[in-house]
């Protein structure tokens, strides 16, 4: 008896794994950020009752600034990083500063400027984008290049 309350448990876990999956595609696929905000933004209930996300007033901004300055070239991303400890850039829940490897996930994630990438598929999302493409794009060249201009 015990083995089959196992093998139902497991079935169990496995469907429910399958279900939340194709839900966040289905969310993915009608533009909808599937997972929890990234910094800058919030999730929020949107008007068909689906969670969804838009720009918090304030850390947007810090967001908006963080890509404007380190497009510039002049800083390096430990700069930046350092930068913007002082500016607020901290993390939502803990309100701890952000690591290098953080500021650099944010500076490349594409999701700002309001294309997204799911499972390996790309989609424009419904969201405000905080990062015009241009910037991004900017941003991405100074990465890339992996210096600073002095």
């Amino acid at each position: 008896i015990h083995g089959i309350k196992v093998l139902m448990a497991k079935n169990y876990v496995d469907n429910l794994s399958e279900e939340t999956r194709k839900g966040m595609t289905e969310k993915a696929e009608e533009g909808i950020w599937p997972t929890a905000a990234p910094l800058g933004y919030k999730n929020i209930a949107g008007r068909d009752g689906k969670r969804t996300i838009k720009p918090d007033s304030k850390m947007s901004r810090i967001v908006f600034s963080l890509y404007k300055e380190y497009s510039t070239g002049r800083y390096s991303l430990n700069e930046i990083t350092k930068r913007y400890w002082k500016k607020g850039l901290v993390a939502r829940r803990s309100k701890r500063i952000l690591s290098k490897s953080t500021v650099y996930k944010i500076l490349s994630n594409r999701m700002y400027t309001g294309n997204f990438q799911w499972r390996g598929i790309n989609y424009r999302g419904k969201y405000k984008p905080i990062i015009p493409l241009k910037l991004w794009e900017k941003a991405q060249k100074v990465m890339g290049n992996h210096y600073r201009i002095k």
